[in-house]
């Protein structure tokens, strides 16, 4: 909301300025004038990539050894997509861990989870959101597009879950022997290892439902 009264000041500002400024038609034309136009400031710039204000990254998170940094950042072609980056607190280097548009699936995300975003104010986001570091800091658990993936520290990334109602709310257990998360509305867990996924609940499903009465 706050953008959009922004653009819209922009653009009164500038209407107020081509109509108060006076000058003839003809030196729309001169060079002047187009030297402004190449700087101009238009709607589709403030809304356009990259953000006007610089990277503006999310979800800071120290892993647990303390040597990386990691971070949600928006990427300079497309700024409502999110890719996972990592800085070394030694050396002060940037990697990219998991780049959104390579690793995922690019399927449309469930009802449910549209929602959950809603809820959020983040319904205008892509790719990653969200993050969770293994307890031993050799991997990070990345849900992207509606599925689990298990990224380690040197690139490879893994995928757990492969379902078409997605999986909601994952997070590592303190051990870091499983992934929990929601499906259909019960809880589930899988081996972080690899294995089969199984409920911890049955009788969820339609017990919670958010949506227009």
């Amino acid at each position: 909301m706050r953008k959009w009264v922004l653009g819209l000041a922009l653009a009164s500002v500038g209407a107020s300025i081509a109509i108060g400024s006076g000058a003839p038609a003809m030196a729309a034309d001169g060079p002047a004038a187009q030297g402004r136009k190449q700087g101009e400031l238009t709607l589709g710039r403030v809304f356009g990539s990259p953000d006007l204000s610089g990277s503006q990254p999310r979800g800071l998170r120290l892993s647990p050894d303390g040597t990386l940094l990691t971070s949600l950042r928006p990427r300079a072609d497309e700024r409502e997509r999110l890719d996972l980056w990592a800085r070394d607190t030694r050396t002060g280097k940037e990697r990219m861990l998991v780049d959104s548009k390579k690793v995922g699936s690019g399927a449309e995300l469930s009802e449910a989870e549209k929602m959950q975003r809603e809820r959020a104010r983040i319904g205008g986001s892509k790719g990653i959101v969200a993050y969770d570091w293994a307890p031993d800091g050799k991997s990070i658990l990345v849900p992207l597009d509606g599925d689990l993936y298990l990224a380690n520290l040197d690139g490879t990334v893994r995928r757990l879950t492969n379902t078409p109602g997605g999986e909601l709310n994952p997070i590592v257990s303190p051990k870091g022997g499983y992934v929990s998360f929601v499906r259909d509305q019960n809880l589930w867990a899988m081996p972080l290892g690899g294995g089969e996924a199984r409920a911890l609940t049955k009788e969820g499903g339609g017990t919670v439902h958010f949506g227009e009465a």
